[in-house]
């Protein structure tokens, strides 16, 4: 409704060159400066329909140190990749600009307000609404980028229920929203979008994508085996492999059935003990695999490719000396402890949940606890104020004796329950119709501090008064019941079809992808010679993709780092000073940002 106003209203009647809409979540905060740096790169490029800042979680505990990590890496490897090869797929709803010319396009704006009647688009639309609207900005030729140096900060979810809340949401949107883009491809390449070569890498990550629990499992597994191999050599004990097998896989399929059979309180009771499990056999899988590297070859395959990895992410903390904080060491402790968990665990709930419609991490589950019962009895509700405290991370209870404020705020609870907002009827045709409102039982007030009785008119402009009355008309009016029951119990059922097609299609494909594996990896005579590497062909295949992957996001760092990393050195050499950022020329402009 706001971004209807002031494109179709607000935006005609100026220029809407210099106009841009700024979207931030609640909770988000940053610097002026950060908002300058957006409205410098979409001056310096009128092509850009957005534009995306660079996201910070804040917050306390592991679980927010894990998201630190993983910001971290999307935005280094993946907005910078996307925004150097091609365009960024995703502008945060959290943080970004978009120019209005962009938005008051058709395709954009009328399609981005349809309502959604099937699963596929609430999929699509609803749980990923910013992925959405990217898209039909694409659609229209315009480009979308993303800018480090406009930092935000946001809170980040710091229980494992809200977390898991939150990815149950992100991580289905974003994968059927790159295989709307892969299906999209052709006017995506005639306008001009992205290249043949990055059309190749997003069909690479995609697959990835789908494939990264399987081989997450693998890499736990054998590293539980090359543990086991070594702790066997010394005392003389080994386990079978099939053994290992059940220990790595068995929690994964009690997952499963948890999340199919269960409440969702023992889901998440589940999923924390199989984080720690998983924790525990990454760090067995560390240590096995570092003693491997030890004391094996430089040339076998395990060095090899923790090699690369290792001098790859030396390279991404270098091009980003900013980011580096006395805490990183242990926030990457707790990534790497916390990743097998996140994705494996994280994506079978949310394969397992794809079927929920409800938003989740704004939404609080009724509490049936004793302070819930004396806050919804009007007799105890001045006691309620301050009887009880639950501090969540401690389960402490306390007790807060505040007898001087008790009754003031059960006053106050009592006031605010007797306020009352009531509308008169409003019917669009008639443009003499004051709206009614009555707040507080102290009679009515009009819009705008109408006196009693004066039209709409008198308050706005014929051109604004039209403007509302069309657009309430349009979608303010309250749908019938009988079509909206029947277009939620289609959706119902069209998300519960999508949750056992793709449940069936990711277990299935995960499943093959890991079996294939052991079978080539074991049977020593398909191995093939590559260099001085004795290797089998799909551990090559893997090898490979990996290495354009990581050859591409490298390149694509170090060209968008390259003029930070020309500043360091000019003035850390002391020859000539940086020049002034381009930002500053912005303050002399007049922009209208809504």
């Amino acid at each position: 409704m706001y971004m209807c106003y002031i494109l179709d209203h607000r935006v005609h009647s100026s220029n809407h060159d210099n106009t841009y809409i700024l979207a931030v979540d609640g909770d988000v905060s940053f610097q002026p400066a950060s908002m300058l740096h957006l409205v410098s790169n979409m001056e310096s490029n009128p092509d850009l329909g957005g534009i995306c800042g660079r996201i910070q979680p804040m917050g306390k505990g592991p679980i927010v140190w894990f998201q630190i990590i993983e910001y971290a890496i999307s935005h280094w490897l993946y907005k910078t990749t996307e925004s150097m090869v091609g365009n960024v797929f995703c502008l945060p709803g959290c943080f970004s600009l978009y120019r209005a010319r962009a938005l008051m396009n058709d395709g954009v704006k009328d399609t981005f307000v349809t309502q959604t009647k099937s699963g596929a688009e609430y999929l699509i639309r609803d749980q990923g609404e910013d992925r959405w609207l990217t898209s039909l900005i694409l659609k229209q030729g315009f480009g979308t980028g993303y800018c480090a140096d406009a930092l935000a900060s946001t809170h980040a979810p710091e229980h494992l229920p809200e977390f898991y809340r939150q990815r149950r949401r992100w991580t289905p949107s974003s994968f059927y929203s790159n295989l709307l883009y892969i299906k999209d491809v052709k006017p995506l390449l005639q306008r001009n979008c992205f290249g043949i070569w990055f059309l190749i890498y997003h069909i690479i990550i995609t697959l990835c994508g789908a494939f990264t629990p399987g081989f997450i499992f693998l890499v736990v597994l054998q590293g539980v085996l090359v543990a086991n191999k070594a702790i066997g050599d010394r005392n003389g004990h080994h386990l079978s492999m099939w053994h290992i097998y059940l220990i790595v896989s068995t929690p994964l399929v009690f997952f499963i059935a948890t999340c199919l059979c269960c409440k969702e309180r023992l889901q998440f009771l589940t999923a924390k003990v199989i984080t720690f499990f998983f924790g525990i056999l990454t760090v067995v899988s560390v240590i096995g695999v570092l003693s491997k590297c030890l004391t094996s070859s430089i040339t076998t395959p395990t060095t090899v490719i923790v090699g690369c990895h290792v001098i790859f992410f030396l390279l991404a903390i270098a091009c980003h000396p900013h980011d580096i904080k006395l805490k990183t060491f242990g926030m990457m402790v707790a990534f790497m402890l916390g990743a097998p968990s996140y994705y494996i665990i994280t994506n079978i709930y949310s394969l397992c949940k794809l079927d929920v419609t409800s938003w989740g991490t704004r939404e609080a589950a009724e509490s049936k606890s004793f302070l819930s019962f004396i806050r919804k009895n009007a007799i105890f509700r001045p006691l309620s104020a301050g009887i009880f405290f639950i501090n969540e991370q401690r389960f402490l209870l306390k007790v807060i004796r505040l007898p001087s404020l008790v009754f003031v705020w059960g006053a106050k609870l009592f006031k605010l329950e007797q306020r009352t907002v009531r509308t008169a009827p409003y019917h669009a045709a008639d443009n003499n119709k004051s709206i009614l409102i009555e707040i507080d039982g102290n009679g009515p007030r009009y819009c705008h501090q109408c006196n009693e009785g004066d039209p709409v008119s008198s308050c706005l402009s014929s051109v604004e008064a039209s403007f509302w009355f069309s657009l309430i008309s349009r979608f303010l009016v309250p749908s019938d019941a009988a079509t909206k029951h029947r277009v939620q119990t289609q959706v119902a059922k069209d998300m519960r079809l999508i949750r056992n097609i793709s449940m069936l299609v990711f277990f299935s494909i995960n499943v093959a992808f890991v079996v294939i594996y052991l079978k080539y990896e074991s049977d020593f005579s398909k191995h093939v010679q590559f260099f001085s590497i004795r290797i089998s062909p799909f551990t090559l295949l893997l090898i490979i993709l990996e290495s354009f992957l990581l050859c591409i996001q490298l390149i694509s760092m170090l060209r968008y780092r390259a003029p930070f990393l020309k500043t360091v050195c000019v003035k850390t050499s002391k020859c000539v000073r940086a020049k002034p950022s381009k930002v500053i020329t912005v303050r002399s402009k007049h922009y209208n940002v809504c």
